[in-house]
């Protein structure tokens, strides 16, 4: 029974290495990307509030166009907020535009295929 386990563990790990993780966005200024929202979670940040307490923020995962990549976009407190606003759920397909900094904020935009 054991030597099955093992084999069963030795196929999950030739699975995940064939599998390519998702990458990491980070635009530039007059970037963009598109994408179905596979995955939506916060996160507990290494920012800290008033009281001490952690900052969450949001992370969103987005498989680009025709089986593209997924892509992770950490959202700073603008894109979070549209994200809010606009009540982007899984599965809808978004695009996304870095307009670049103001001062230390980062300015973007959020449209949903529903506008």
């Amino acid at each position: 029974m054991a030597k099955k386990v093992k084999a069963d563990f030795d196929a999950l790990i030739a699975r995940a290495k064939e599998q390519k993780r998702a990458n990491k966005w980070k635009p530039t200024e007059g970037g963009s990307i598109v994408g179905t929202v596979i995955g939506m979670k916060w996160i507990r940040g290494k920012g800290k509030d008033d009281e001490g307490k952690n900052i969450p923020y949001l992370s969103v995962t987005l498989q680009e166009p025709d089986g593209g990549d997924r892509v992770v976009v950490n959202c700073g407190l603008i894109l979070q907020e549209e994200f809010e606003l606009q009540e982007v759920k899984k599965g809808e397909t978004v695009a996304i535009f870095y307009h670049g900094k103001e001062g230390r904020t980062g300015i973007y935009s959020l449209a949903t295929e529903r506008e």
